[in-house]
């Protein structure tokens, strides 16, 4: 009987010992599959934070001291920027929407001071006047002279429209010291200044590109006068 027992024993071990080879093949696949798991988990928040990241800085750029971030509403992209504006009537935070992208529109060449003055006359030949994305523009335009607190008028070159729809009739004659003159005219895409006339040449009626140049150049010298003033003023200090 002993000798019996002995060998059911000795054949109890070896099952035991192969079970026991199974479990530990079981748990270390398990293991490695968790391991796995957690890597891909890992890898898959990296890439979301990498995304993220990336997106953030790819929307955002700077430009002429301002910086501009992409925002989309509906179906349009703006690029958008928030100033400071110091009026005399306050301080005020301004959100400026652009549909163009600024740095596109450098082949607008620009060669003036677009420092403005507190009251501005905008003449529109009539050629650039029934420019599709006129009306858009001048709305663009009229917010901007808003948010600098600056009085505007509407007014035409041509005689006969002026005389037809009881339009204001200017042009660069009616500038003065203290009122600038923007006119709008055909031509290769420019501004230009003559005296306090600002001639802003529109090429193939793509007026609100001009309207945005004139614009975030306007902008560009208004922050760049303003930070000049206050390093003057903190000087003196």
């Amino acid at each position: 009987m002993k000798k019996i027992e002995k060998q059911k024993n000795k054949k109890k071990e070896p099952e035991k010992h192969e079970k026991h080879e199974a479990n530990e093949t079981q748990k270390k696949k398990i293991e490695k599959e968790i391991m796995i798991i957690i890597a891909f988990m890992v890898f898959a928040l990296a890439g979301v934070f990498f995304v993220t990241w990336l997106g953030k800085h790819v929307s955002t750029f700077s430009y002429d001291g301002m910086r501009f971030s992409l925002q989309k509403i509906g179906d349009i992209t703006f690029y958008t920027t928030t100033l400071k504006i110091v009026r005399n009537d306050g301080v005020f935070n301004y959100t400026v929407y652009l549909r163009n992208d600024p740095r596109k529109l450098e082949n607008i060449v620009v060669n003036a001071n677009l420092t403005l003055k507190q009251n501005v006359i905008v003449a529109f030949d009539p050629h650039v006047d029934t420019c599709p994305n006129g009306g858009l523009a001048g709305l663009e335009l009229g917010q901007f002279f808003d948010m600098l607190g600056i009085r505007k008028k509407v007014a035409t070159t041509s005689q006969e429209v002026a005389a037809s729809t009881g339009k204001m009739l200017a042009n660069c004659s009616n500038a003065t010291n203290k009122t600038n003159v923007i006119l709008f005219t055909q031509g290769d895409a420019s501004i230009t200044q003559q005296g306090n006339c600002f001639v802003v040449n529109v090429s193939n009626c793509q007026i609100l590109n001009s309207v945005e140049r004139f614009i975030v150049v306007s902008l560009g010298q208004f922050i760049g006068l303003s930070k000049q003033k206050t390093e003057e003023k903190q000087g003196k200090k």
